[in-house]
Order: C-alpha cells, then structure tokens, then sequence
C-alpha cells in the first residue's frame, strides 16, 4: 500500500477511535466505545509502522475480528434462530457468513505472520 494510502487511512482510524473513546457515555455502554475505540487505534498503529511491530498490530486486530465472529456464532448457536428474514437479522446463517468473509481471512493473516515474533513467510 502506497505511504499516502497508509498515512490517510491510519490518521482517520486513529481520530475515529480516539473520538469513539471521548464520546463515551457514562452509563453501561461504555466498554462497548472503548473497545470499538481502541480497535480503531489498532488499525490506526497498523498502518503507521512496519515490520514485526506492523505484524503484531496487525494480528491483534485480526484475533479481535476472530474473537468477535467465533463469539457471534456461538451467541447465535446457543440462542438464536438458524435463518431470520433477512440480512441485517442476526441468525446463525448470518453469523456464518460473517465468519466466512471476515474471520478465515483474519485467520488466515494471524497464522502466516504468526504475530511478528516468528519467521516471517511474507
């Protein structure tokens, strides 16, 4: 990715997270701006440096997108409907999908840069 496309994308995800992060409420949904905070900051430190550390950032978001979509379908397995009427309902079918088209590439990721502490295969 060109430097320009790096820096752009980077400093927005950084703002976008660091606002996410100001903007909390005080009530029970705070956690929930926190973490989408700081995983905005973690795309964000992912674009402005290279190497291991880039790998490291990198993979760290990516077992978050794991984790997320592991957890949506286990939510959804244990006490959602298997298919809902359309796409913007969760159901197991939908958790699926996002499973298909976001974690197995983020797994995907984690396992060939192994968190930038081993060999690197890129």
């Amino acid at each position: 990715m060109s430097p320009g496309a790096r820096f752009f994308l980077g400093g927005v995800s950084i703002l976008l997270g660091a606002m996410m992060i100001i903007i909390a409420p005080d009530d029970d949904n705070r956690l929930g701006f926190y973490g989408f905070g700081a995983f905005g900051i973690g795309i964000g430190l992912t674009c402005f440096t290279s190497g291991r550390v880039q790998a490291l950032f990198g993979s760290i978001v990516a077992s978050c997108v794991v984790l997320s979509g592991v957890s949506y379908l286990v939510w959804e397995l244990s006490s959602g409907s298997m298919l809902s009427g359309s796409r913007s309902s969760p159901s197991v079918l939908n958790a699926l999908r996002f499973n298909a088209v976001f974690s197995v590439p983020a797994a995907i990721y984690v396992w060939k840069v192994r968190f930038g502490v081993g060999r690197s295969t890129t």
